[in-house]
């Protein structure tokens, strides 16, 4: 299955997948082409230049190394890279990096080679693996003045060393397996089946039949809810009116005590004995009023009535 390209900013990326594992041609790992000022290992332009015979890469790791030589990234802003990677054999995963939740970078190297120089982020780095004093090594090489006209030079190392190799590069993407996204209806057939001629009885069909009834389509929370609001309602109203007839009661008990109030000296109640006309309202066992000044009652006729009347603050 062909992947769709990704686009990051001006720049798409094509896929080239990798999944089956590449077996290297025997003697690859002694097969090295000089790069610069490095000798380098499974370097997979060494089969287009130099030995069509020798493979050291798979074909898509070829196509990925040298798209530019080989014009298949289109233009200037088209790249190519492998995903999904699976490492060649007797390859090993170097290093990682997690582009997202879903997104890993994998970087493979062969077999008695590392990744020692790896900083954090994206991955980076080389594929390197040391050589010791007295070894043998065989590589293709040019002339800076003949790119083209290689030839085999064979060298014994004077000192100890390290040698490179091209590192295979790609990604992995997680992805969801069709039944974890499909409805259950929609898993159940495959693309190619014919849909079924009566409803399964698994899945019945939506009818009057099935239908909730409407008074059961109200669930218990808002029914309990209700009842508990009626409830509460009702309390309330009848606190209401109880508070109203305490209140017109205590309002008609309050009017008599005032039509016939009698204030009750605290003598009779034990307390020490009232001296002079002038009361201390602390003295009685209501204190209604206060008396100031001096204030001598009278006493009136006998079957004589007298209104009450509002005592004056004399002196005051």
């Amino acid at each position: 299955m062909s992947l769709l390209a990704e686009t990051n900013g001006r720049e798409v990326t094509s896929w080239i997948p990798l999944t089956s594992v590449f077996k290297p041609s025997p003697g690859c790992e002694s097969v090295f082409r000089l790069n610069g000022p490095s000798l380098v290992a499974f370097d997979p332009g060494y089969g287009l230049d130099i030995n069509t015979g020798v493979k050291c890469a798979p074909s898509a790791v070829t196509t990925w190394w040298e798209q530019a030589r080989l014009g298949v990234g289109g233009d200037d802003h088209t790249a190519l890279s492998i995903q999904p990677l699976t490492c060649p054999d007797l390859w090993t995963t170097v290093a990682t990096f997690t582009k997202n939740t879903s997104t890993t970078q994998i970087m493979c190297c062969p077999s008695g080679y590392s990744n020692q120089r790896s900083t954090s982020g994206p991955v980076n780095g080389n594929c390197i693996s040391s050589i010791s004093r007295g070894m043998v090594l065989t590589y293709a090489s040019t002339a800076s003045t003949a790119s083209t006209d290689w030839s085999i030079v064979t060298t014994t190392m004077s000192a100890s060393s390290s040698v490179g190799a091209i590192a295979v590069v790609g990604f992995n993407v997680a992805r969801v397996s069709p039944s974890s996204t499909s409805s259950p209806a929609s898993s159940l057939a495959s693309p190619t089946s014919s849909p079924p001629s009566s409803p399964s009885p698994s899945f019945p069909v939506e009818s009057s039949s099935t239908k909730p009834p409407a008074e059961d389509s109200m669930s218990t929370g808002i029914k309990v809810g209700i009842g508990l609001g009626v409830t509460l309602g009702m309390i309330g109203i009848i606190a209401l009116i109880f508070a109203i007839i305490m209140l017109r009661r205590r309002s008609q008990s309050k009017s008599r005590s005032f039509d016939g109030a009698v204030l009750v000296p605290a003598s009779d109640s034990g307390h020490k004995p009232i001296g002079g006309v002038h009361q201390d309202p602390q003295e009685y066992r209501y204190p209604l009023y206060e008396l100031h000044g001096n204030y001598q009652p009278h006493e009136l006729p006998p079957g004589e009535a007298r209104s009450p009347v509002e005592i004056g603050n004399e002196g005051g």
